[in-house]
């Protein structure tokens, strides 16, 4: 990040020099400007609207960054998380890209549970930790939620516990964050996502969020969060790429 200078001389770089130095740096494999949103782990940071990046597969992570460059994503006025993102990857090149995505599949991913499993550790779960209210009240949210992922989800997704359809441009949402999801399925209710005509994949999901009421909305965000796709937590990642003090200043290397 570039730092005011507090002399009598010096003035602080313009939001755009500020981008052409980030997008430099990604050239050069420091991924520091990422990590300051999206988080040192790539878990994400609701604080600065920025999604966990390590369930995500290459592919889709490479198609998303096309759509900032192309301008079939992050232009519209009320999408500000995105305008900062289409400004950044408008200025990166094929290979930063290719670095980008390279750095956040070195992460180690989290083990999601195979659909086939799901249902018999799902029910086990829950009667061992639906004993209060509030966790029976989940219980029958998360019951309640995978009805609407099969009804209006599976068929592009595919299982929850999957790797979703790179053919139609669906990325695997079981254990994505339930705030993210259900920001980004607001947004392509009203249109902030998913407006532009050449953003096909987006105007379906346009169609699909507009037909979740609040309710169904809440019970699928709750199903997808759920921890049996697992881990969500910082606390919960897999430390093993961490070096020993001493190796190197850079914690992910």
């Amino acid at each position: 990040m570039v730092r005011a200078d507090h002399g009598t001389s010096g003035t602080k770089p313009a939001p755009e020099q500020e981008l052409v130095g980030q997008t430099k740096a990604l050239a050069r494999g420091d991924y520091t400007s990422c990590r300051v949103c999206h988080g040192v782990f790539y878990q994400g940071n609701q604080g600065v609207d920025a999604p966990a990046l390590t369930r995500l597969p290459a592919w889709y992570v490479r198609h998303q960054l096309m759509g900032w460059q192309k301008g079939w994503r992050g232009q519209h006025a009320e999408d500000i998380p995105g305008h900062v993102m289409s400004a950044i990857a408008k200025l990166m090149t094929s290979d930063a890209i290719e670095g980008v995505i390279q750095e956040i599949q070195r992460i180690d991913r989290p083990t999601l549970t195979p659909a086939k499993e799901a249902g018999a550790q799902a029910q086990q779960f829950l009667v061992e930790k639906g004993t209060r209210a509030g966790d029976l009240d989940k219980q029958l949210l998360v019951k309640k939620g995978e009805v609407v992922y099969k009804e209006r989800c599976l068929m592009c997704h595919g299982p929850v516990g999957g790797e979703g359809r790179e053919a139609m441009k669906a990325p695997p949402i079981g254990g994505m964050e339930a705030w993210y999801f259900k920001e980004q399925m607001m947004k392509f209710a009203r249109g902030v996502r998913g407006y532009h005509p050449i953003d096909a994949y987006g105007q379906q999901m346009v169609s699909v969020a507009r037909t979740l009421d609040e309710d169904s909305l809440n019970e699928l965000s709750t199903y997808l969060s759920h921890p049996l796709w697992g881990p969500t937590l910082e606390k919960d990642r897999p430390k093993k790429r961490v070096t020993k003090p001493g190796n190197s200043k850079d914690p992910l290397n």
